[in-house]
C-alpha cells in the first residue's frame, strides 16, 4: 500500500521538474528527438505509412536527373538536324535515286538508334551507366562530324554540277558564234582552242564533283576515323572542280572579247558566277546568276 501511495508523488515530481526542463532545451535537440521518435514510429508501423512525396531528392538523384535532361536535349537536337538533312537531300538535283535512297536510309537508321538510346537513358538509374550512354551520343552518333559535312559536300557538288551545265550552254552558244566568224573567213584558230579548253575544264569539273559525291555517300559513323580521310579527299575534289570552272569562265570571257574585236556582235556573257565563296579548308559553294539571252 505504501508503494501505491508513492506513485502520485513521483508523477507530481516529474510534472514539476521535467516539463520545464524540456521547454528550456535547444531547438536542435528537440528536433533530433522528434526525428528519432518519428524513426521509431516508422519502424514500428512499417514503411507503408511514410509519405514519400515529402522526401527531397538526394545529391545522386539530382545529378542523374540533370545528366538525363542534358542527354535527352542533345539527342533531340541531333534528330532535328538529321531530319533537316534528309529534307535537303531529297531536293538535291544531281543525286541519283539510288544515292538518295542510300543516304536517307542511313539517316533513318541513325534516327531510330537515337530514339532507342533516348528510351534507355530515360530508364537509367545507375550514374555510371547513364554517363556511358550519354558519352555514346558523341562517340557512336557522329551527326555533326559526319552527316552534316557529307551533306554540305553533296550540296556543293550539286551546285558545281549545275554551274558546269550552265557553262556548257554558254560554250554551245560560243561555238555557234565562232562557226559564223569562221564561215566569213575570219581566223578562229585561237578561239577554237579556247573553246576546246572550256569543254575540257567543264568535263573535268563534272568528274571531280561526281567523284566527291560518290566518295561520301557510303560513309557511316561507325568508321569515323577512316571517314575523315574521305571527307578531306572529297573537299579537295570540289576545290579542283571549282578551279576548273573558274578557268572555263575565263576562257569564255576571252572568246567573247575576241569575237567583239572581229566585229562579231554578241551579247553572250558567262551565265554563272563561280567565284570562290569559302576558304580552301571549307567546302566551295558556287553562286549562280540567271542564264542570259543569246
Amino acid at each position: 500500500m505504501k508503494k501505491l501511495a508513492l506513485i502520485p508523488i513521483i508523477v507530481l515530481f516529474f510534472v514539476t521538474f521535467s516539463l520545464p526542463a524540456l521547454g528550456k532545451m535547444p531547438a536542435h535537440v528537440l528536433t533530433q528527438m522528434s526525428i528519432k521518435d518519428r524513426e521509431v514510429r516508422i519502424s514500428s508501423e512499417g514503411a507503408g505509412h511514410v509519405n514519400l512525396t515529402d522526401r527531397k531528392p538526394t545529391i545522386l538523384e539530382s545529378r542523374i536527373d540533370n545528366l538525363k535532361q542534358r542527354a535527352l536535349s542533345e539527342i533531340d537536337r541531333r534528330i532535328t538536324s538529321l531530319t533537316n538533312v534528309e529534307d535537303r537531300i531529297s531536293k538535291i538535283k544531281k543525286l541519283t535515286d539510288a544515292q538518295k535512297t542510300q543516304l536517307q536510309n542511313n539517316i533513318q537508321a541513325e534516327i531510330t538508334q537515337l530514339d532507342t538510346l533516348k528510351t534507355k537513358i530515360q530508364s537509367d538509374t545507375d550514374l555510371q551507366t547513364l554517363r556511358d550512354d550519354t558519352k555514346s551520343i558523341i562517340t557512336s552518333y557522329r551527326i555533326y562530324l559526319l552527316y552534316l559535312p557529307v551533306t554540305r559536300i553533296i550540296i556543293a557538288a550539286d551546285g558545281l554540277l549545275d554551274t558546269a551545265d550552265k557553262l556548257s550552254s554558254v560554250a554551245a552558244s560560243l561555238q555557234t558564234k565562232i562557226n559564223e566568224a569562221k564561215g566569213q573567213g575570219q581566223d578562229t584558230a585561237n578561239l577554237e582552242k579556247l573553246l576546246t579548253d572550256i569543254q575540257t575544264q567543264i568535263t573535268g569539273a563534272k568528274t571531280q564533283a561526281n567523284n566527291a559525291i560518290s566518295a561520301v555517300t557510303t560513309l557511316n559513323p561507325t568508321a569515323y576515323h577512316g571517314n575523315k580521310q574521305f571527307l578531306q579527299t572529297a573537299r579537295k575534289m570540289l576545290q579542283t572542280a571549282l578551279k576548273d570552272l573558274l578557268t572555263a569562265k575565263q576562257d569564255a570571257r576571252k572568246i567573247i572579247e575576241s569575237l567583239r574585236k572581229l566585229g562579231k556582235h554578241t551579247d553572250i556573257t558567262p551565265s554563272v558566277s563561280v567565284e570562290p565563296t569559302s576558304t580552301p579548308t571549307e567546302t566551295p559553294t558556287p553562286t549562280l546568276t540567271p542564264t542570259p539571252t543569246i
